[in-house]
């Protein structure tokens, strides 16, 4: 049974679930550096080049780190984990004995690792956006997969001629970059457009339940 008491969770519209997740001062912040850094690349090309290293180096330290840093407090939170070395140990033998497995499986063969490191980083990318959504959990990770697709696919594809040589280092492929480039913004784009018909698809089924059944999960 379904909980539909004032404040519950339950009967809320779509748009409440995509909402509530946000966090404005820092969507707005976000929204801010990201504009600031496509119109600086447009108009300013070169000083955009100049200190394109310097940026890197502020984002890792302020974003990349910090958000790596906290697995342990995410894990403590979700298993109920104490302080005690026996809790800590519950979390950092697994969480180890995974890098040293992920760090094997890519020495031996790094074509190998270099695809299960993208499969999960795809996951990852979707279900860190949108794990708080009340649909079905068939529905969820087909959102997160559709999501992390289009997160990697922009990164990938619209600039194949930074990204390609990257992948071929770490990964040993040969990668035919000459037969993507002429198409490889349409597919970032078509990647993106995929996501936002889907996401808004779920959005119209999942108020459409809700008008009809205020407690459907």
């Amino acid at each position: 049974s379904y909980d539909c008491a004032p404040g519950s969770m339950r009967g809320r519209n779509f748009n409440y679930y995509l909402m509530r997740h946000l966090s404005y001062p820092l969507d707005i912040f976000a929204s801010i550096v990201a504009v600031a850094a496509i119109s600086g690349s447009i108009l300013f090309p070169e000083v955009m080049l100049e200190i394109r290293y310097p940026v890197l180096a502020l984002a890792m330290i302020t974003v990349g780190i910090p958000h790596g840093a906290v697995d342990h407090i995410i894990s403590a939170d979700l298993y109920n984990l104490s302080n005690s070395i026996a809790d800590q140990a519950l979390f950092y033998l697994p969480y180890l004995a995974l890098m040293l497995l992920m760090g094997v499986i890519w020495y031996l063969s790094p074509p190998v690792g270099f695809c299960i490191f993208l499969a999960c980083t795809i996951y990852h990318f979707g279900q860190a956006d949108l794990f708080y959504l009340s649909v079905s959990s068939t529905l969820k990770n087909l959102l997160y997969l559709s999501r992390g697709f289009m997160i990697i696919s922009l990164l990938i594809f619209v600039n194949p001629q930074v990204s390609f040589p990257i992948m071929e280092t770490i990964a040993g492929l040969n990668l035919p970059m000459d037969a993507f480039i002429p198409f490889s913004i349409y597919i970032g784009w078509l990647m993106a457009l995929q996501h936002i018909l889907f996401l808004g698809t779920v959005a119209i089924i999942h108020d459409n339940q809700h008008s009809t059944n205020p407690c459907h999960p």
